[in-house]
């Protein structure tokens, strides 16, 4: 179609297995001065600049369109036109790891995938992928790479006890889970670094506390004089009785409650597949509900308190009254967990209140202690009775 001005808009024609695509390249130039066969334009007068960078748009464009011909033709991949669109379309690197890395992030975090604290965290491992190596290629990626960067980590990560295990665990994680997305939906062909690697978490020295401690901690909620301490109190036993995380409970509604029935869909993975959680209310935690009710402002259970903040007068208060554990909130939904199952409860159903797609990850948050083990043992007496 030629335009009253004479120009025409110029497309990148695709064919593959006989079904043709017209990419348009977002260019116009005059009709007789395009020649097909050459896929160039030529110069409008003498010493036409305008038409040298008309003619890199359309090498980059055929080159870049041949890259991925040539990509799945070598990888022997079953190749379609919709495959062709969906790589045409995506403009992360398929050479650079780093680039990619760092383009796939924006791009996630741009398009709602993963939240603020996700892309710092990545955002971070990324800094020491950079560290490591400037610009590490997808081809560089093999069985040794990743002992070579453990080992890296493992010199540079400093920390208070020495440890740095779980560290290098979250780092290791974060890029098995790019390399997951590059391989899976953008069909980036590489050796698997974690084929023969794999490191997994090991238990902070944190964990649960249980009966005793949850009394005495209990008590001294009910004694305090300070108003602050009551109302961090009051929600991290909220999670002792319920297994809510921290982003929860800070949004927890009063309305979100039907019955003896708690009822909400958690933050954490609501921008994915949005589950749905129903927790009954024990009478603890119904009791601490109607406290925490009395003092609501509008329709928000309790009153706003940084995490921050938070951490500090529990680890406070739980250095006060001798309490081993160290606390902070996320042991008040290991202690449930934990108490849960030593009072009977069953594994199924804690990962179906915890919301736990895998078993696996709830059986991470129940801290048994040796004494539990041991009245455990009491129901092997029956083989004295054979």
């Amino acid at each position: 179609y030629i335009k009253e001005d004479g120009t025409c808009a110029i497309y990148l024609q695709v064919i593959v297995d006989r079904k043709k695509k017209l990419i348009p390249l977002n260019i116009s130039w005059p009709a007789d001065h395009c020649v097909d066969t050459q896929q160039l334009c030529l110069p409008r007068q003498k010493n036409d600049k305008v038409v040298d960078d008309i003619n890199v748009i359309l090498r980059d464009s055929v080159g870049r369109a041949n890259e991925i011909f040539r990509t799945f033709r070598m990888a022997r991949q079953f190749f379609t036109l919709d495959t062709f669109m969906l790589n045409w379309e995506n403009e992360f690197s398929r050479e650079s790891f780093i680039e990619y890395y760092e383009q796939k992030l924006k791009f996630r975090l741009k398009t709602g995938d993963i939240g603020h604290i996700t892309y710092k965290n990545h955002n971070c491992t990324l800094n020491w992928l950079k560290q490591f190596k400037k610009d590490l290629k997808f081809m560089e990626l093999d069985q040794e790479w990743a002992y070579k960067f453990d080992a890296y980590l493992a010199k540079r990560i400093k920390s208070r006890d020495g440890d740095t295990h779980n560290s290098r665990w979250g780092y290791h994680k974060n890029i098995k889970a790019m390399l997951k997305i590059a391989a899976k939906h953008d069909k980036i062909k590489f050796s698997d670094p974690y084929e023969f690697f794999e490191i997994q978490p090991k238990r902070g020295t944190w964990g649960a506390i249980l009966t005793d401690d949850i009394k005495t901690l209990f008590d001294y909620y009910q004694e305090t004089d300070h108003e602050t301490e009551r109302k961090v109190l009051r929600r991290f036993f909220f999670s002792i009785a319920t297994s809510l995380r921290i982003s929860d409970l800070k949004r927890l509604k009063i309305d979100w409650r039907e019955g003896d029935v708690l009822k909400f869909t958690p933050k954490k993975g609501s921008r994915k597949k949005p589950k749905p959680v129903e927790i009954p209310l024990s009478r603890m935690a119904q009791y601490l509900w109607n406290e925490a009710k009395w003092e609501a402002k509008g329709n928000l259970l309790f009153e706003e308190i940084t995490e921050q903040y938070s951490n500090r007068i529990l680890r406070r208060v739980g250095e006060k009254l001798h309490i081993k554990i160290r606390l902070h909130h996320h042991v008040g939904r290991h202690s449930w967990v934990t108490n849960f199952l030593n009072n009977g409860g069953s594994l199924r159903a804690a990962q179906k209140i915890l919301n736990h797609f895998n078993l696996k990850t709830t059986m991470v948050y129940d801290h048994m202690n040796f004494e539990q083990v041991q009245k455990e043992t009491s129901k092997m007496e029956f083989i004295e009775n054979l």
